[in-house]
């Protein structure tokens, strides 16, 4: 067995691809956030008045 000097390259390459894969859901998830928190604030306001 010999000892490791540096991490391969499909090491580099796996590491790479799931730190874009983590931004791209992390991006995804923060839009459908916002649409979803804008769509709530529009229906609250548009909504009449609850009566007592």
């Amino acid at each position: 067995m010999h000892a490791r000097t540096s991490p391969e390259a499909s090491d580099i390459a796996l590491f790479g691809f799931a730190a874009i894969g983590v931004w791209l859901v992390r991006r995804a998830l923060r839009k459908r956030f916002i649409k979803s928190r804008r769509r709530n604030i529009a229906a609250r306001d548009a909504a009449p008045p609850e009566k007592d």
